[in-house]
């Protein structure tokens, strides 16, 4: 069994790998090839929270799983609030292929899925962004789309002017792209062209009718019941997809069942829907994130790491 660290995953992870395995995972979803199971979510006190997340593939043989904790006053002590393990086993024999720290695969497997996305998504041209947080999921989701668009200006807002330039300059030692700090939702959202919200707010700071023609935003806060970013319905040219229709409807409350939703953002990989009908199109894909995307990406992370001669080889059972 090999163990990976999260030094060992970042040296192993590359851009469009990581893209390329969660689109098979999303498209093996949308053909109903992998396990279609919500995260089970259990309260273990206060503030804190235990998930589990399986995956599997009926035609790639790839089984694991995802344990994470959610310790919400973690970052007062300057530590992650998203602690937790990913470990994949063999398909032949069931035995245990690896163990790889959780939360930075979780982190680079959400950005890669939300990179591929606008790949397919955003207008070719896009060149304005703005994010929707500071945290790491907006540190990982600028240098992801970093590598699909060609930006030429990055807002970032938060709640924290202070966390805000923080991030900025963690973007800035990491790609030597300068962000701007905005004040307000409003200056950050005026003339972009791709939106991130990576937010833990449970009320909405976004309207649909805020968005812009030609806009495409990634939504990948509020990935439980009760927590939204966005006040979400139906208007002329919104095109709305999903990682998962299931698990969409079970975990997020920004799809509602009077939201007509497009369709499974595997499906239109595969080209069994559109992406666009028009430049003007407002599109829009919702996340709430898969066990099966972390299988993939802890595969692909795998692979790279025995071709890397990378981790830990440890005896593990027999």
């Amino acid at each position: 069994m090999r163990i990976l660290n999260f030094k060992d995953i970042l040296d192993c992870a590359e851009g469009s790998g990581l893209r390329f395995a969660v689109r098979m995972a999303l498209e093996q979803s949308s053909q109903k090839k992998t396990s279609r199971i919500a995260r089970t979510v259990v309260e273990v006190g206060s503030q804190k929270k235990l998930g589990f997340m399986p995956g599997f593939s009926t035609s790639s043989g790839l089984y694991g799983y995802k344990v994470v904790s959610v310790f919400s006053d973690n970052p007062k002590q300057g530590l992650n609030p998203h602690q937790g393990l990913v470990g994949l086993f063999n398909g032949l024999d069931g035995r245990v292929e690896a163990l790889l720290e959780g939360s930075t695969l979780t982190a680079i497997r959400t950005a890669a899925v939300s990179a591929a996305a606008t790949d397919l998504l955003s207008l070719p041209e896009a060149s304005i962004m703005a994010v929707f947080g500071t945290g790491r999921q907006a540190f990982e989701h600028i240098v992801s789309i970093l590598e699909v668009r060609d930006l030429k200006v990055i807002r970032i807002f938060g709640r924290s002017a202070q966390a805000a330039r923080k991030l900025a300059q963690a973007v800035e030692a990491k790609t030597s792209f300068r962000c701007v700090v905005v004040e307000t939702p409003r200056e950050a959202l005026k003339g972009a062209h791709i939106v991130v919200t990576c937010t833990s707010s449970r009320e909405p700071f976004l309207d649909v009718d805020d968005l812009e023609p030609g806009m495409h935003l990634n939504a990948i806060g509020a990935s439980r019941p009760g927590s939204r970013e966005l006040n979400l319905r139906n208007r002329p040219g919104l095109r709305v997809f999903v990682d998962s229709m299931e698990s969409c409807r079970e975990e997020s409350s920004e799809i509602n069942e009077d939201l007509h939703v497009v369709g499974e953002i595997g499906k239109c990989f595969l080209k069994e829907i559109p992406a666009r009908l028009s430049p003007k199109d407002i599109t829009l894909f919702k996340s709430v994130g898969l066990g099966i995307t972390d299988v993939f990406v802890a595969e692909y992370i795998l692979a790279r790491s025995r071709e890397l001669k990378i981790g830990t080889e440890v005896e593990f059972g027999r």
